[in-house]
């Protein structure tokens, strides 16, 4: 039996530098790993099993099996694997959940099987899955650039508790892919909100909610119906610094006052929602294993 922790994450910038000649947005991002985790146990088998608690996700649409279909016909890897995953990271809310999942997989199966891959040709397999999936391969604090293949890491960010606010179900499908194709010209950037950011964490200095971006921010107004309400109802209790996670519909914000999480969970209207106070996760390796 093999057990991992697979951490999500929030966009701490998230930036459109423009358009490839595929058609594909260059990105400058920072990611950052928080400490809500999803548990997976890998287990031996002469086939391909995958078991969600709780939920019925395609096989189709999962990324941990298209993870293990890769790496089986690129390796020519004849065993099976029996994989059993307890979420607790939301599923298709902003926080890339499948996405690392799918890498933790790569990273785990590269040691039960002794495939002795390099971090380069892991990146090369995680990126045919997902453009989030090299990011979690890494973890922690790091840049993102090119299409999400190029991930340099960053020293350890410091960051206030991150409050994050989640609708209690499934918004709309193909989420990301919809939030993209809402892109124009008049949403690219140049990259130096990222940079801002990448200055402070250097010196050390704490990173704020005037200092996170979002390309997705002013979009998911449009995109998700109950987004302005939400806003409008935060900012009734004194919360107007509001940051999307990932494409959403999740949002987050830093806090130094914990009080403020009593007022929202009394809430009736937040009723509706998943509410969250969590921490960024510092990751100390590549990967954290639990034999």
């Amino acid at each position: 039996m093999f057990n991992i922790n697979s951490y999500a994450k929030i966009n701490l910038s998230l930036e459109i530098l423009g358009k490839f000649s595929d058609g594909y947005h260059q990105i400058k991002s920072i990611m950052q790993t928080i400490n809500i985790c999803d548990s997976i146990e890998f287990l031996p088998s002469n086939e391909i099993k995958i078991n969600i608690y709780g939920h019925d996700i395609p096989l189709e649409n999962n990324l941990v099996y298209k993870a293990i279909v890769d790496l089986k016909k690129i390796y020519s890897i004849k065993q099976g694997i029996d994989i059993r995953i307890n979420k607790n990271i939301p599923i298709a809310s902003g926080f890339g959940g499948g996405s690392s999942n799918a890498a933790n997989t790569i990273l785990a199966l590269n040691k039960i099987w002794g495939l002795n891959l390099t971090i380069e040709e892991m990146v090369g397999i995680a990126m045919k899955i997902g453009s989030d999936v090299p990011y979690f391969l890494y973890q922690g604090t790091a840049l993102v650039e090119g299409m999400g293949e190029i991930v340099t890491p960053l020293d350890d960010v410091i960051l206030p508790e991150i409050l994050i606010i989640t609708p209690n179900k499934k918004i709309i499908d193909n989420k990301t892919k919809k939030m993209f194709n809402y892109l124009t010209n008049k949403n690219h950037s140049t990259g130096y909100i990222t940079d801002n950011i990448i200055e402070k964490i250097n010196t050390k200095s704490i990173v704020s909610n005037i200092d996170i971006y979002n390309v997705f921010h002013d979009i998911s107004f449009e995109s998700y119906s109950f987004m302005k309400v939400l806003f409008s109802n935060l900012n009734r209790i004194g919360i107007t610094d509001i940051n999307i996670c990932g494409a959403g519909p999740s949002v987050f914000t830093l806090i130094d006052n914990k009080e403020i999480l009593n007022i929202i969970t009394e809430n009736k209207y937040f009723k509706k929602f998943k509410i969250f106070l969590v921490k960024s996760h510092k990751s100390s390796s590549v990967i954290e294993y639990d034999n």
